[in-house]
């Protein structure tokens, strides 16, 4: 009973020291990325205007979370545009937040 009890204890010692230490959560093949509470409110977008059409944004189109960032559209079609390319549409939030 002693070799059972002292061969699973090795085992679980094993075990647990082989398991990797700083590799990213992943929740259906996607990283789950942490948010800093105390700097921004997570369920609010970082601007208030379409990045695309410069239009109020529309807070029933689903916002896009892109570089740690939520960003809210106007419409369906500029989440698609932005999608494109994204680095065009980036210039417009260096002044709002980060």
């Amino acid at each position: 009973m002693k070799k059972i009890f002292l061969a699973t204890a090795i085992t679980l010692i094993l075990a647990g020291t082989s398991l990797p230490q700083n590799e990213p959560v992943l929740l259906n093949n996607e990283k789950i990325v942490e948010l800093n509470m105390k700097e921004r409110n997570p369920l609010k977008p970082i601007n208030e205007v379409c990045p695309i059409e410069g239009k109020k944004i529309d807070h029933k189109i689903p916002y896009l979370i892109f570089d740690n960032k939520i960003i809210g559209f106007c419409c369906n079609a500029c989440i698609e545009v932005f999608n494109n390319d994204p680095q065009a549409y980036l210039k417009k939030f260096k002044g709002d937040a980060s």
